[in-house]
């Protein structure tokens, strides 16, 4: 059969092939989109001829020619709903792109942040627990220690006593005692007896009264005494832990002739901080000597 005169010859060849984004597997969107404008449609168009025309070669009836007509799918600017769709669609493949990535990214991150979170884990258990019931830092051997018991006898705890780099580091843990601010000190005598008579006034009697005055307090008033401490705050579930370093004395003058004594007071110190406006003539001798502290709840003997 003849070909039909005017019709432009068909490229059946395959188009050229994309490359292929191996990262992600996602066809780049074209570098310049408006060259759409050059993409062709086929058009297909049916005649009919007389049964005449079959012996002479002519196309007759009931043959069908396909006439190609190159057609631009649009003649001018894109639609904007039509760039909208492949700008979103390169989008979508970027992002999938960088979804891939910071999954990657991320499954680094958590695994370092896991083993540094484990390793100072391991470390805190190996380091021992500190807790309250302890009553004591679990570092290095204490030099001294003291036990600290109520005059009902029961005991609340204990202090330790190291000294280094030129002072005296007291670490402190007791509990079952009533939340509040307490008065905590060094008294000169190491000696806890209840109902016991003071050392400088035998008429004045009490609870743990043996152990003396204050470290240090007949060389100045409350609170520049060497043996006086930071208030001990005891919290809600009735246990308080402290540690204090002090350079106002040594081990040496916790172990001398008469020793000396851990006591718990019964009340807040006030470290003789008397406002004027309640007393325009200073703190009176008591405050000056205790700090109004109250009595003496509980005592340890240092050693």
């Amino acid at each position: 059969m003849a070909k039909p005169q005017g019709a432009p010859p068909v490229d059946n060849t395959d188009p050229e092939p994309r490359a292929v984004d191996k990262s992600c597997g996602v066809l780049p969107v074209p570098a310049d989109i408006r060259t759409l404008a050059d993409t062709t449609r086929v058009m297909t168009k049916s005649t009919n001829r007389s049964p005449g025309h079959l012996e002479s070669g002519e196309p007759g009836s009931d043959t069908k020619e396909h006439i190609m007509k190159t057609t631009p799918l649009f003649t001018g600017p894109l639609p904007r709903a039509v760039i909208a769709t492949l700008a979103a669609t390169g989008l979508f493949a970027l992002s999938a792109c960088a979804s891939e990535e910071d999954t990657q990214n991320n499954g680094t991150t958590t695994d370092t942040t896991t083993e540094t979170a484990l390793e100072t884990t391991t470390a805190t258990t190996a380091g021992g627990d500190t807790g309250a019931d302890t009553g004591a830092d679990t570092g290095s051997e204490p030099d001294l220690t003291a036990a600290v018991t109520t005059a009902e006898g029961a005991e609340v705890g204990t202090a330790e006593f190291r000294e280094q780099d030129g002072a005296v580091s007291i670490t402190v843990g007791f509990n079952d005692m009533e939340p509040g601010f307490y008065g905590l000190h060094i008294h000169q005598i190491g000696v806890c007896e209840t109902d016991s008579a003071a050392p400088d006034n035998p008429d004045n009697t009490g609870d743990f009264l043996s152990a003396g005055s204050h470290l240090g307090a007949g060389e100045s008033d409350h609170p520049d005494h060497p043996g006086d401490l930071p208030q001990l705050l005891v919290k809600n579930d009735g246990t308080a832990v402290m540690t204090v370093e002090t350079d106002r004395f040594t081990l040496a003058d916790l172990e001398d002739d008469d020793g000396s004594a851990l006591m718990i007071h019964s009340d807040a110190d006030n470290f003789a901080n008397i406002p004027e406006r309640y007393s325009p003539d200073g703190a009176d001798e008591d405050t000056l000597g205790t700090g109004d502290a109250g009595s003496r709840l509980a005592c340890g003997v240092i050693g």
